[in-house]
Formats: C-alpha cells, structure tokens, sequence
C-alpha cells in the first residue's frame, strides 16, 4: 500500500521551474510575431493595430495572441494554460507556471520561460 501512496504523492507533486514543451514552443512562436512585427514597424514606421495576417496566429496552448499597439510600441501575450491575462510584474521567469502568459514587448521580454 505505501508505494501506491507514494506514486500518487509523485504524481502530483508540482513540476517546479521545469518548463512545458508548450512553454518553450510559446517562445519560439511569439519570437518569430517579433521578428514579423520589426519587419512591418521598417516598412510602415508604426507598428500594425492587430496581428491579422500575421503568422502564427493562436499559441501553443491553442488561444489567440493578445496584441495591443499605439503604433509605437506593441505588447504581445500567450495567455498560457489558462486562457486568462496574468499579471507578471513581480517576476519573469515563468517556467512551470502552466497559467502564466509569456510577454513581449517592443523592448524585449517581459516574462517568458528562459530555460
């Protein structure tokens, strides 16, 4: 009975900082929206008011890009697992936090998984 036990126990147990392959997917995703979006702020001298036609269009997690621009700085976000904004001010290592978004910005990164 106890290695049943501790089975289910390992089971649950929190992944900590290891990083979901959907994580790391995310990262790849939204480096190459950048790239795309650095391309069109050179043609166009602003960035684009949405990602239509831009690609990838959805996450690793399946859900829309969360795009917002004032034509001179842009943030884009993986809403993570959970589909939901997620605030990352207080920290932006996210790896093993399935929920949390990955974000960008003209800048650079506001909070990804860096593993």
């Amino acid at each position: 009975m106890v290695p049943v036990l501790a089975g289910i126990a390992l089971l649950a147990a929190p992944t900590g900082c290891l990083p979901d392959d959907r994580q790391i997917d995310d990262l790849e995703r939204i480096k190459r929206l950048r790239s795309q979006l650095e391309d069109y702020y050179k043609t166009n001298d602003s960035f684009p008011e949405s990602l239509d036609g831009f690609s990838p269009e959805r996450s690793a997690w399946g859900h829309a890009f969360a795009y917002r621009s004032d034509g001179e700085s842009y943030e884009v976000r993986s809403l993570g697992r959970d589909g939901r904004v997620n605030d990352c001010s207080t920290r932006t290592d996210i790896c093993g936090d399935l929920d949390a978004d990955s974000v960008a910005t003209n800048k650079g990164w506001a909070c990804f998984c860096s593993k």
